[in-house]
């Protein structure tokens, strides 16, 4: 097929950053202020102006659209080219590739800029061209119709035109240096465009009526503070002025107010009351995840109440999904909260009265119950069951533990055994059962008691130093194939570095580095690539000597390039993960292929939207059959994942839940 690489500039009332770009593409007010497309590196890039796409568009059934962001573009194109001007529909996936997530797969920055001076591309960065872009995109000025005013300064669209030409350029350049997504990897990139354009429907109704609630709230405790403090602080939003009145009574807080350094404070018998009553109030008015029922609000198309593109591809770089726009893979547990009863209580006037000093606790959890599945449909959603602890014990060839997972063996259970010489289960003994968690969970990584201790303390266990360190002996002891593969792994990607062009198979992974000492590549069970940008090896004192430590250079949290240093543990962190979101991938195509769409994963969960066909006949029992069914496709796995026991459990529903 041929390939067009392709940009637009577009116009509109509504915010991209805070719609989303379906939502955005979907607005009536939306128009294109250009397009800029060419057929390659080298040849011209054509120019369409505003005015000029009346004309029926080209055909292109044998034509590969390539673009940055491609979900953008596939938006623009679908549904403002197609549906207004009448250019040929394009919904099909299979039309369509994207830099962006090339770029991702190969562990870079994702935005063009950051992604072509990562390469050092010889592309151009023009300031004025994009300045003038967001000149002209949003309006000067809306009437009391509704009506915007743009800004139609044509020396500023030149400058914009040229700026979209120098994208073009840029996209055609990135998209000649990187990789290709591999055959299946380009199919689940497609499955990835499909759930987005799916999208979730929202309880808009519920949604709207807490954002209502936590407005009243937030109001009454800043009152309470005004009071409780003396005027001193009169909103709970104004951490100086809290960390100013807390030093009056004698607590000092140097490294702000976090949840760790909250609970700490809350914890603490030495704490005077009032200051407690006052981190209490900073804790509520300070959550985060009530704002989100804002977003959702946003997100949800006024025609069908769905948010579209809540997904991020490759968002970290072992291939694992993030979010965008509410995000739900970062919604707060809701532990201690039902979050569908949250959302009808929402309605009734004692909602307050029945949930006191825990109301805006209740709102967080309520946020999963404004998913919901759409008009005549179920949600039907399944967790792979431990699948981290399980990848990493079938990586390293530990038979006797997965034998155990085999025969239905709790190894959370199995792991309290050995750390406490006595049998513990998760109602017996909660806190020994969450430290035996913490340690499969944690431990598998090469972790120290110093972090383990923390990471317990996050997960609300206080645990003694004493205690730390001998659970990272136990596990270390119980797990020594895990641990030989640490040091494995690493010399193996070490020796690849060392020597460029040569493959060094290391259990089920191979390492090896092109000649041009471009990337690092660990080749993983299912054939797919973890890559490692600039790899290079420092010299280092440790207490056993000097070492040969692995540098390589990765998208740090800002999106700019930075060196990271690694090492087994952390390799080994890598491979687990990537091949983890493997069985996710091949599990989401065999959904979809069962006849399961999928409009969401959250980390290892999988959900579905399927018709609503309970009857007094079936009722939970039908809901069991399709369950299993679902739970059937994710874990019928692959030929290369042989050997790996996988498990999900579920549940049926009209709304989401954890």
């Amino acid at each position: 097929m041929k390939k067009l690489h392709l940009d637009f500039e577009t116009r509109s009332t509504a915010d991209l950053k805070l719609v989303g770009a379906w939502k955005y593409a979907m607005d009536p007010s939306t128009e294109i202020m250009c397009l800029r497309y060419s057929s390659g590196v080298g040849q011209p890039v054509r120019l369409l102006k505003m005015g000029e796409f009346k004309k029926p568009g080209p055909q292109l059934l044998d034509t590969i659209l390539c673009a940055h962001s491609a979900h953008f573009e596939y938006a623009i194109w679908n549904y403002i080219l197609h549906k207004r001007y009448g250019w040929p529909a394009l919904w099909d996936p299979k039309h369509w590739r994207c830099t962006l997530a090339k770029a991702a797969m190969c562990n870079l920055p994702i935005s063009l800029d950051g992604a072509t001076q990562a390469l050092k591309l010889p592309t151009k960065k023009d300031l004025m061209g994009r300045q003038a872009m967001l000149k002209l995109s949003k309006p000067l000025s809306i009437d009391a119709l509704g009506f915007p005013t743009y800004n139609d300064d044509s020396a500023l669209k030149e400058k914009m035109y040229a700026y979209c030409a120098d994208d073009v350029r840029a996209e055609m350049a990135l998209d000649a240096a990187l990789p290709d997504l591999p055959p299946n990897e380009q199919k689940i990139w497609e499955l990835d465009l499909v759930i987005n354009h799916r999208g979730m429907k929202a309880d808009v109704a519920t949604a709207g009526k807490a954002v209502v609630l936590a407005d009243t709230f937030t109001k009454e405790l800043n009152t309470k503070l005004h009071r409780l403090t003396g005027g001193a602080v009169d909103k709970a939003s104004r951490i100086a002025a809290i960390k100013s009145y807390l030093s009056t009574l004698g607590v000092q807080t140097p490294q702000g107010l976090d949840k760790n350094i909250v609970a700490a404070l809350l914890r603490s018998p030495d704490v005077p009351e009032l200051v407690k009553e006052v981190i209490k109030i900073r804790q509520q008015v300070g959550k985060s995840s009530t704002a989100k029922y804002e977003t959702i609000l946003e997100y949800a198309s006024p025609t069908d109440q769905r948010m579209r593109g809540m997904l991020q591809y490759h968002a970290a770089g072992t291939g694992r999904w993030g979010g965008r726009g509410p995000q739900p893979q970062n919604f707060p547990k809701g532990t201690g909260f039902d979050s569908e009863k949250v959302c009808r209580d929402v309605w009734e006037p004692g909602f307050q009265i029945q949930y006191g000093d825990k109301s805006m606790d209740a709102l967080s959890a309520g946020l999963r119950g404004c998913l919901v599945a759409g008009e005549g449909k179920v949600l039907c959603a399944a967790d792979y069951s431990a699948i981290e602890a399980r990848v990493l014990l079938w990586l390293a060839g530990d038979e006797l533990a997965l034998g155990k997972y085999r025969m239905g063996i709790n190894l959370y259970n199995d792991m309290g055994k050995s750390l406490y010489g006595y049998a513990i289960t998760k109602d017996s003994h909660p806190k020994e059962y969450g430290v035996s968690k913490a340690i499969i969970l944690g431990c598998g990584y090469g972790m120290g008691k110093v972090k383990f201790r923390g990471t317990c303390a996050t997960w609300g266990i206080e645990i003694d130093e004493a205690t730390a360190e001998a659970a990272v002996k136990a596990y270390r002891k119980k797990y020594k194939p895990v641990v030989e593969m640490w040091y494995k792994q690493e010399e193996a990607a070490r020796n690849a570095v060392i020597n460029p062009g040569s493959v060094h198979p290391c259990g089920k992974v191979r390492w090896g580095m092109d000649k041009k000492r471009e990337f690092l590549v660990c080749r993983l069970p299912s054939g797919r690539h973890l890559r490692y940008y600039r790899p290079s090896v420092k010299p280092i004192e440790t207490p056993y000597g000097e070492k040969q430590e692995i540098h390589y250079w990765c998208a740090g949290l800002g999106g700019k390039l930075e060196e990271n240093k690694t090492y087994g543990g952390s390799l080994v962190e890598n491979i687990t993960q990537a091949t983890a979101r493997d069985i996710m991938a091949n599990g989401m195509l065999n959904a979809e292929a069962a006849g399961f769409p999928v409009v969401l994963t959250v980390h290892d969960e999988l959900v579905t939207e399927i018709d609503d066909t309970e009857t007094e006949q079936l009722g939970d029992v039908g809901d069991k059959e399709r369950l299993d069914e679902l739970v059937k496709a994710m874990c019928s796995l692959p030929a290369w994942a042989n050997g790996l026991p996988i498990t999900a459990e579920g549940w049926v529903g009209k709304r989401y839940r954890k």
